[in-house]
């Protein structure tokens, strides 16, 4: 724990030598003073560090039962049942036509080992049928114009974290709107990563404030009056997983608009979406406390630790 806190990482930091490159001897490193109390005082610090982390563990497990009360919620609620079924490969197979989704024997059969069953009490169309579809595009980096002082919001997939955008990290000016792929998209709209390391692809946000994204987003605006816009982010939220796997590539695989496009939506009456809407936003909102209760408590066991040692 004592490696882990800053005071220790600045230490290390002061013992460094080297201009270009900052290397760490073996006598600097035996000749850094670190603070020992005596055994029973180190039992004592560290187990009210634990205690700590132990609030922690117990909030990422309330985290993960809330997350799973709200797929849950969802699916029974929208009448979706996922058919998980392990498909086995004899000498010759056969599907029909109608359930290929895309070419290629490892999504067919990906498709069937996960497929989805949805209910007939509400009906259900194609993204492409309740809301325009856009990306957006990259202002070239030669033109640093286009950069400095801007003031249009400019959305990157890294900032696509299920949440609600009110600001960006970059910005961009009007004429890198000009010349460029990158457009102006309204507050309100849903903007999905299509590309994105690790969990990215597939996450979703909405817009809090007009801005232009990247074109590794596609942007959702236009919705229909049939949607409430809220219900159908949730619903885009809870469909993250098998918004995944639709993803095709190689080394990274990516989704399209395309593929967007044509992605089920189902449309209950918009009582019903209210309510999923009110119910999903109090799930939510115990998942935005206990998350920053463990930033808390993190910062927390950290700040006492140190100053047990340091102080």
């Amino acid at each position: 724990i004592l490696f882990r806190t800053d005071k220790f990482n600045s230490l290390i930091r002061e013992s460094t030598t080297g201009s270009v490159r900052q290397t760490l001897s073996f006598s600097s490193m035996g000749n850094i003073k670190i603070p020992l109390p005596s055994i029973e005082k180190q039992r004592e610090i560290v187990e009210k560090y634990n205690s700590k982390i132990q609030k922690i563990v117990e909030l990422e497990f309330r985290i993960s039962s809330l997350l799973q009360e709200k797929n849950n919620y969802m699916n029974e609620k929208l009448g979706i049942v996922s058919k998980v079924a392990k498909v086995t490969l004899n000498k010759l197979n056969f599907i029909n036509y109608s359930d290929i989704k895309r070419w290629g024997v490892s999504f067919t059969l990906k498709d069937k080992e996960n497929s989805v069953s949805y209910s007939n009490d509400y009906k259900i169309k194609k993204i492409k049928e309740v809301c325009s579809i856009g990306s957006g595009g990259t202002p070239s980096r030669t033109n640093a114009d286009y950069y400095n002082n801007g003031t249009i919001p400019w959305v990157k997939t890294t900032e696509v974290r299920n949440d609600i955008i009110r600001n960006t990290e970059e910005h961009i000016t009007n004429d890198a709107i000009l010349n460029s792929s990158a457009k102006i998209y309204p507050t309100g709209s849903l903007i999905i990563a299509m590309y994105g390391q690790g969990e990215t692809r597939g996450r979703t946000a909405k817009l809090g404030i007009d801005a232009a994204t990247n074109q590794a987003c596609c942007v959702l605006s236009d919705i229909s009056a049939e949607l409430d816009t809220d219900y159908f982010w949730f619903y885009l939220m809870n469909e993250y997983a098998r918004l995944r796997e639709l993803a095709s590539g190689n080394n990274q695989p990516n989704l399209n608009a395309q593929m967007i496009a044509s992605y089920p939506v189902i449309i209950p009456p918009y009582d019903i979406q209210k309510e999923i809407v009110e119910t999903v936003t109090g799930i939510n909102n115990q998942l935005s406390e206990a998350r920053q209760n463990i930033e808390r408590f993190k910062i927390e066991a950290q700040q006492q630790f140190e100053k047990e040692l340091f102080e």
